[in-house]
């Protein structure tokens, strides 16, 4: 298969040169969608080298786990290749393949979720965790690690789009527009959803503390 031997999920990727524009990077990623259409199959090495990075951080972000995360990356770029035909080049092939992970992403885990796996967020969500003082004791321990469970347990129990929100804006990183570019919604709904998700979490993390 054409991928055998591109994706080597453990190789980091170099950042691309300073110097470079978006948009000329962009250009670039474009000419090679070009030619992997007309024929040239490793031109689609390139796409993979300049992308990589950040798909597997975003799978990563989703799942908590690098051999997951390597998995899906994978998943992505091999349904990136066999898609490229339907890519219509008048909007960024990044955009483009972002969205497909985050879709194959979303997917993985609610698919995830109907087994009752609730442990593949990072431990740490600390816009929450802050709101949290507790002594650097044995009991201050134990709280912050039932605090850990809680917060799991309930950006769980969010809905899909609020979950997602969450995920993709503060594990990783994204802007609001970057998000509504690929879950195909706008800004304002973006903002919306992470108001209302952040809302839910801190209400229901001190109604816990009170108790």
């Amino acid at each position: 298969m054409i991928l055998e031997g591109l994706l080597n999920p453990r190789t980091s990727l170099q950042s691309n040169n300073s110097e470079n524009t978006k948009a000329s990077r962009e250009d670039v990623l474009s000419s090679a969608a070009r030619k992997v259409l007309d024929g040239d199959k490793p031109a689609f090495e390139l796409i993979v080298k300049a992308l990589e990075r950040k798909v597997l951080a975003t799978c990563y972000s989703f799942v908590n786990n690098s051999d997951e995360a390597r998995e899906l990356a994978q998943d992505v770029f091999l349904k990136v290749f066999r898609n490229l035909g339907k890519f219509q080049f008048n909007s960024a092939l990044s955009t483009w393949v972002f969205r497909i992970c985050v879709n194959r992403c979303i997917d993985y885990v609610n698919k995830r979720n109907k087994r009752n796996s609730q442990n593949y967020l990072e431990d740490e969500y600390s816009r929450i965790r802050d709101d949290v003082r507790v002594r650097d004791s044995i009991d201050g321990k134990m709280i912050r690690r039932e605090t850990r469970k809680l917060v799991r347990r309930e950006i769980m129990n969010l809905s899909p789009k609020h979950r997602d929100a969450i995920i993709l804006h503060d594990f990783n990183h994204m802007s609001c527009r970057e998000i509504a570019e690929a879950t195909s919604c706008s800004e304002g709904t973006v903002m919306s959803r992470l108001f209302h998700a952040r809302k839910k979490l801190h209400g229901r993390l001190r109604e816990y503390m009170e108790e």
